[in-house]
């Protein structure tokens, strides 16, 4: 029993990476892509993302490549 709970418990963790790996190429895609960017703020206003939060943005989904994508 406990064992057929671990598999589980390790397929549903699987899944997870491969979700949040597929999330984070598809969002360094869009980052690389050369258009420009738009984020909402906090009045719900639409900002044009500067270099410095796309490259920040850049560093953080390859970190979660390299953590989820094995």
């Amino acid at each position: 029993m406990k064992a057929a709970k671990q598999k589980e418990q390790e397929a549903k963790a699987a899944a997870q990476r491969r979700d949040n790996c597929a999330r984070a190429q598809a969002s360094l895609r869009d980052l690389q892509s050369g258009t420009r960017l738009t984020r909402t703020n906090e009045k719900g206003e639409r900002v044009f993302m500067e270099e410095a939060a796309i490259a920040a943005e850049v560093a953080r989904a390859r970190d979660l490549i390299t953590s989820e994508c094995r």
